[in-house]
């Protein structure tokens, strides 16, 4: 897990791996990062956007070969959810 924040935005962006076996005994192994940001909807009232991605292997042969490929997959994954425009929710 890691937490990066950018302050001056008042963003914080969460990197972390879940995972758990299913009924085989099979792993399930999930990579999220979650970028939270501060929004105002039209009204004014303020609350905070998740904006993310993730993903997420079934069974061992997929749950190794994710975690094998997330080590170069992460930094270009990062980089592109902080930088992208988010998008403005509608009611």
């Amino acid at each position: 897990m890691e937490v990066i924040q950018n302050t001056p935005a008042g963003e914080a962006l969460l990197d972390f791996i879940l995972s758990s076996k299913d009924a085989d005994g099979q792993y399930i192994v999930e990579w999220n990062a979650y970028r939270y940001a501060r929004y105002s909807d039209a009204g004014g009232k303020p609350g905070v956007m998740l904006f993310g991605i993730s993903r997420r292997a079934y069974g061992n042969a997929a749950a190794k070969d994710l975690l094998t490929r997330l080590k170069a997959l992460r930094p270009g994954r990062i980089k592109a959810l902080t930088q992208v425009r988010l998008p403005q929710p509608t009611r």
